[in-house]
């Protein structure tokens, strides 16, 4: 029985102190509009964990989404809409501050979307 506890003591400092991986990821939407025009555009992005979507209208040069606490492994997309083809965008996902997707639109007449599961 001795044995038993002296042995259970060094397995709960090795496994008691491991640290749970973190289920979340911070992600951050950005919109820059590269041109020297003031566009007008639509932003539909996954604003929680439950999938919802949320969309706004701007005519800012740069928009940047607040910091948002996504699951990991959750699929979120960033979608961009403006049908003024003058502009030039360049549009960015970012998981816990680190670049994740990015893509370019120039003179848009449609939409364009970023979309995935964010690393798990």
């Amino acid at each position: 029985m001795i044995r038993l506890a002296i042995l259970s003591v060094p397995i709960v400092f090795l496994f008691g102190n491991c640290q749970k991986e973190n289920k979340d990821a911070k992600v951050i939407y950005e919109i820059r509009e590269t041109s020297n025009d003031v566009p007008n555009y639509n932003i539909t992005y996954t604003a929680d964990k439950s999938g919802t979507s949320s969309t706004i209208n701007s005519s800012s040069d740069q928009w940047t989404s607040a910091s948002l606490v996504l699951s990991k492994g959750q699929f979120v997309s960033l979608t961009l809409d403006c049908a003024a083809p003058h502009f030039d965008f360049t549009i960015d996902i970012f998981v816990d501050g680190a670049l994740w997707k990015e893509t370019q639109m120039s003179n848009p007449t449609s939409s364009t979307a970023l979309s995935g599961n964010i690393g798990n």
